[in-house]
């Protein structure tokens, strides 16, 4: 594994404290892609759990088909995004885009600076959407305890950074069985957009 691969994983623990976990391979089968024409268009970031962020986010991220443009004090990123359900529960897999001439990067992009994959489960209700990335910090510890099995590799000698290397069909048959389960997606994780049109109202309240 190259030094840049390291590097931007480790990127990940230290930008968001473990919340995220990333995969090799990615989270969702072919079978389980979905459209989703409803998410297009600007969503401003307003909190995280009960953290409001409506100030620290001011510039709404745009998002196409396909891809998420990120912005963080001015500097823009794209992440292409792929929607899938599993069992009628919404996810989006997230991965690094190139950066395009004028953009990026930014932490967001950071995030996802080596091609792997990230999950979040997503709600969407009218002029709000969530996502709820997967909680590293529970899954290696149910991983560590051998209560869930699923390959995965370390990046460093002391074990703090994992990267998991389990196939996409263990990892969808995985979101099944945990996709409700509170430890895997706590609600104090998800990241809250609204349409700024919505938002004549009080963007300081989630």
């Amino acid at each position: 594994m190259g030094s840049l691969r390291i590097f931007g994983c480790l990127l990940l623990s230290v930008v968001l404290s473990g919340c995220f976990i990333q995969s090799f391979h990615p989270f969702y089968t072919e079978g389980s892609l979905i459209d989703l024409p409803e998410i297009t268009g600007a969503w401003q970031l307003v909190s995280q759990g009960s953290e409001n962020l409506a100030d620290q986010y001011r510039e709404p991220w745009q998002f196409e088909k396909n891809r998420i443009w990120t912005f963080e004090k001015g500097v823009s990123s794209r992440l292409d995004v792929k929607y899938f359900r599993v069992e009628g529960t919404l996810f989006a897999d997230l991965v690094m885009a190139e950066p395009e001439e004028g953009s990026g990067p930014n932490k967001w992009w950071l995030l996802h600076t080596v091609p792997v994959h990230s999950v979040c489960k997503v709600q969407l209700s009218g002029d709000t959407v969530s996502f709820n990335p997967l909680n590293g910090d529970w899954l290696i510890g149910q991983i560590k305890k051998k209560k869930i099995i699923l390959s995965s590799m370390q990046l460093d000698e002391k074990g703090e950074h994992t990267v998991l290397t389990a196939s996409s069909k263990e990892l969808s048959d995985f979101l099944k069985k945990y996709r409700d389960d509170a430890g895997a997606f706590p609600k104090d994780n998800a990241y809250t957009f609204r349409r700024p049109a919505a938002e004549g109202k009080d963007l300081k309240r989630p």
